[in-house]
């Protein structure tokens, strides 16, 4: 008799499902807003800057990892069920996956017991990648990024440590750059080692720091190659549910269904497409849990990747981390970790020290004291990624009076003898320039920087 491991026990303690109304009128005026219908009652993806990072990667080229349930990916039949796609899985790119629980190249999706973890998987995956801007449904993190499902877990959410193993490392041996890994338990040698592989390959791994509501934080998250995430409510508030402690990294929107603090009249889960009570039962439904806010940490990993801007696990951390919007008490600590994941912060965090930025200056001397000179900067990107939120400040001596400042893009303002210009963003091998006029008692030294 095989011994079943409990390390996944609990991924979905806590969950719950609500179906919701698809006729929901779509909100006005939010920039890159797409036009599911369903996107203005998704408060979770602009807590994180989801339709901000848009303007800078929806996640192409990038591959996610989904280690769970398995993923509605496909229509199938193996003789026992009659699998479906996910209908909004329409335009969803996948990667072939496996199911190392019944041992097959079909890793589907399927309903157990307990209502809460149907369908675990394929509303995680949702959460990533579900088809975005197809006029029904929800939206999603990354829409563009390509979703690998690895089956690991039975339908009731359990997983033995061998499948666990093997599909993480199946995972980094067939291009995933990122695992989101919707499970926890307890620490165990070959989980471990195939974390650290796959770290050693260039992947970042996710993970939930657990549904117990205590200090706690579950294995694989408290693997240190594991981003581990905790869950925080529509107002930024620990999810009742959601552990926390040392080794908590980041947190990410995983909802509590007891409250309607959103004012929607609905319940303030993470609503994502999947399916209840049968294999064909599609919805548009909202879960809670540690494990629906791996994945938004998973999908900014994603669009991190796709940009170009992190390509290392290192630096997608980094980046995931310097930027989080501080929560709780300042600075990190156990309830928050760094705080709350936000993209287009984690985008401009990982292009500020991806791109190598240079600024000269020419200026010459004047024939004088208080002859008007023209000086010259120029800010120049020399690679290797995009150059996002370039701004360029530049000192002047005292008692120099500063007539005019002008970019080839972008703006500048002047205070006193100081100049600062937002000059937007620099692709590779990109040059913008920055005129001042000023006079002084004396040579006019710049001291500039980007």
């Amino acid at each position: 008799m095989r011994s079943r491991s409990r390390i996944a026990r609990g991924l979905a303690a806590g969950l719950a499902v609500v179906t919701s109304a698809l006729a929901v009128p779509s909100r006005a005026g939010t920039p890159v807003a797409p036009n599911d219908p369903l996107f203005a009652r998704q408060w979770n993806l602009p807590l994180i800057q989801i339709p901000e990072a848009w303007e800078v990667s929806r996640g192409a080229g990038a591959t996610v990892a989904v280690l769970d349930t398995g993923v509605a990916y496909e229509d199938h039949n193996d003789g026992r069920y009659s699998y479906r796609k996910l209908p909004g899985f329409v335009r969803t790119r996948f990667a072939p996956g496996y199911d190392f629980v019944d041992g097959d190249e079909h890793p589907n999706d399927n309903l157990g017991a307990d209502p809460a973890r149907a369908a675990h998987g394929t509303h995680a995956a949702a959460v990533i990648a579900e088809t975005t801007d197809e006029g029904e449904g929800t939206a999603s993190v990354a829409p563009r990024a390509t979703i690998m499902p690895v089956r690991v877990l039975d339908w009731d959410g359990n997983g033995e440590v061998a499948a666990i193993a093997a599909g993480i490392r199946f995972a980094a041996d067939h291009g995933a750059q990122v695992v989101v890994m919707s499970l926890a338990g307890t620490d165990t040698g070959p989980v471990a080692e195939a974390v650290t592989y796959a770290a050693g390959r260039g992947v970042v791994l996710v993970g939930p720091s657990g549904n117990q509501g205590a200090p706690e934080i579950r294995f694989p998250a408290s693997h240190p190659d594991v981003i581990a995430v905790g869950a925080v409510t529509a107002d930024k508030h620990r999810a009742y549910y959601s552990n926390y402690g040392a080794g908590l990294d980041l947190v990410a929107p995983g909802g509590d269904l007891r409250q309607d603090i959103t004012g929607d009249g609905e319940p303030d889960g993470i609503r994502q497409g999947t399916f209840v009570e049968t294999l064909d039962g599609f919805c548009f439904c909202q879960k809670e849990g540690t494990s629906s806010a791996a994945p938004h940490v998973g999908g900014v990993a994603a669009l991190l990747i796709a940009s170009g801007l992190a390509t290392t696990p290192a630096q997608g951390r980094h980046a995931l981390v310097s930027s989080a919007l501080d929560l709780g008490a300042p600075g990190p600590d156990l309830i928050f970790g760094a705080g709350l994941v936000q993209a287009s912060d984690a985008i401009a965090a990982a292009a500020a020290v991806a791109a190598d930025l240079s600024v000269a200056v020419d200026s010459p001397s004047p024939p004088s004291p208080d002859v008007p000179v023209t000086a010259t900067l120029t800010v120049a990107n020399a690679g290797p990624a995009l150059a996002t939120g370039v701004v360029l400040a530049d000192t002047l001596p005292p008692g120099t009076t500063v007539t005019s400042a002008t970019a080839s893009q972008g703006s500048c303002l002047t205070a006193g003898v100081t100049v600062t210009c937002d000059l937007a963003e620099l692709p590779v091998g990109a040059r913008a320039t920055v005129t001042i006029v000023a006079t002084g008692p004396g040579e006019l030294r710049h001291d500039a920087s980007v």
